[in-house]
């Protein structure tokens, strides 16, 4: 049987399972639906972080396409104008890329977090105890 990689990195998870049982419907199911929601939640997870990566070639894609305009340009301020306009535009790009990411790192941060304080009972009663 050939393994994908995301399933070769499931291998030390699923030995560390109570009586190292390799198939899910032998699990108990409190267990088995935990695993579950986080092989969900990575998954999820690799999407969001590939489609933020598809967006971000794709403005950088219509980025290049604006220099050849650059020689277009018929007087030197024009040329200038025209050349901070390039480089001022990749600074944007390169800014709301960095904070998409921060955003998307803050938002698994917190996914993660809720998931771990929804299926560890120690974890939820210490958050029940520092809540106001």
């Amino acid at each position: 049987m050939i393994m994908t990689a995301r399933e070769h990195h499931l291998i030390p998870a699923l030995n560390a399972l109570p009586l190292a049982q390799h198939n899910t419907a032998l699990m108990p199911q409190p267990l088995q639906t935990a695993l579950q929601s986080w092989i969900q939640l990575n998954m999820s997870a690799q999407q969001r972080l590939l489609q933020t990566q598809h967006d971000n070639l794709q403005a950088w894609g219509a980025w290049l396409q604006r220099i050849p305009q650059i020689s277009r340009a018929n007087t030197m301020s024009k040329l200038a104008e025209q050349e901070m306009n390039v480089v001022m535009s990749a600074g944007q790009l390169a800014s709301q890329q960095l904070v998409d990411l921060i955003s998307l790192q803050e938002n698994l941060q917190v996914n993660y977090s809720y998931w771990f304080s929804l299926h560890n009972p120690v974890a939820g009663q210490l958050s029940n105890k520092l809540s106001p």
